[in-house]
């Protein structure tokens, strides 16, 4: 299948519902293929309404870190102004670090993080401080509005019909 046609299947998928967390556990075996068909994260509003949450992705980076998926609470200008102003900027680093770990943690809902036995990590500020340094800084650019989330595409060798219902891995 030609890239051209794969963007138009793209663009035709249905968009995933951006509430559900537990989409990023497995769903069971792959179905059988009939042709690859490619889901992109739903489209970002300029606009943050009340309750608002989007789908972020970080892709891996060779040698320093793997993907990571999450849902967010985006944050709002203000919010953006307090993490990075003067008072931020006044406290020692290793305060510095703890603060932005603990707003990262009150906009986080869901993350796919796993620990070395590949168990789904707890979501914590703790756990945020944990990780490594390029991911901290890459997942705090994207919630605070700084960076855009790397492009997501789920590869599902299903077809439309399979895809729309949800029954494709």
């Amino acid at each position: 299948m030609s890239s051209e046609a794969m963007n138009r299947r793209a663009a035709e998928a249905p968009a995933e519902s951006a509430s559900a967390p537990a989409r990023f556990t497995a769903r069971g075996p792959a179905l059988e293929c009939s042709e690859p068909v490619t889901t992109p994260l739903p489209q970002v509003l300029d606009y943050l309404p009340d309750g608002y949450i989007e789908e972020g992705y970080i892709r891996a980076a060779a040698g320093l870190h793997g993907s990571v998926r999450f849902t967010f609470r985006p944050m709002r200008v203000v919010e953006q102004a307090a993490l990075f102003g003067q008072r931020m900027l006044s406290l020692p680093e290793e305060l510095q670090d703890r603060r932005c770990a603990d707003v990262l943690c009150s906009h986080l809902i869901s993350w796919s993080v796993v620990d070395a036995n590949g168990r789904p990590l707890e979501l914590t500020a703790e756990n945020i401080l944990r990780l490594k340094p390029a991911l901290f800084q890459r997942l705090l650019a994207i919630v605070s509005g700084i960076e855009p989330s790397d492009i997501y595409a789920k590869t599902c060798c299903c077809n439309r019909e399979s895809l729309s219902s949800g029954r494709c891995g």
